[in-house]
């Protein structure tokens, strides 16, 4: 029950707006409630839009991360345009229909190939150091040649083993991108 204490004494302004005031220890928990739910609230919109946590499910992206890591996810990155070859980020996965953590490998309008076990970005070979000793690259029909769009994005899992990446489902837009994976 809201305990309130009238004031007679008071000056009235207008037709006796307000009517009462409240003690102390109300306005305290007026306060606090206020300071919770705008706590929750902001958390929950600088989760959803700015900054949020993931954890690695699987073995597609060894030795770089195993199952159990945990990684901060830049939610701003995609809506500024700021993802780089290289970047490792978290999409929505069409070939599980889940999440997935990726290598951007081919960034909008590049030309990827994948031939002899190697990825070449516009012709000329990529340099892959973050990958294990004598790792090889393959598509399921062998060779792959990708052209990308002007928001589409090639990516791969950095253990090409188990990966089930651009080599399969083809080039990803930007709109299936939620965000760079920050270290």
């Amino acid at each position: 029950m809201l305990r309130t204490e009238t004031s007679p004494a008071a000056p009235r302004a207008g037709k006796g707006w307000p009517p009462f005031r409240l003690v102390k220890e109300t306005r305290q928990g007026h306060v606090l409630i206020c300071v919770a739910l705008w706590s929750a609230i902001s958390f929950l919109i600088f989760s959803r839009f700015v900054l949020a946590t993931v954890i690695i499910d699987g073995a597609s992206m060894e030795p770089t991360y195993h199952t159990g890591d945990r990684c901060l996810l830049n939610r701003l990155a995609p809506f500024f345009g700021s993802i780089h070859r290289g970047d490792k980020v978290v999409l929505r996965d069409r070939g599980d229909n889940d999440y997935a953590i990726k290598r951007v490998v081919g960034l909008p309008l590049d030309e990827i190939d994948i031939r002899s076990g190697k990825v070449f970005v516009n012709g000329q070979p990529l340099k892959e150091t973050y990958l294990a000793p004598l790792t090889r690259t393959w598509t399921p029909k062998g060779d792959g040649h990708y052209k990308l769009g002007p928001s589409a994005f090639f990516v791969l899992g950095d253990n090409r083993e188990v990966s089930e990446d651009s080599r399969y489902y083809g080039p990803i837009s930007e709109s299936a991108l939620l965000g760079v994976v920050v270290n």
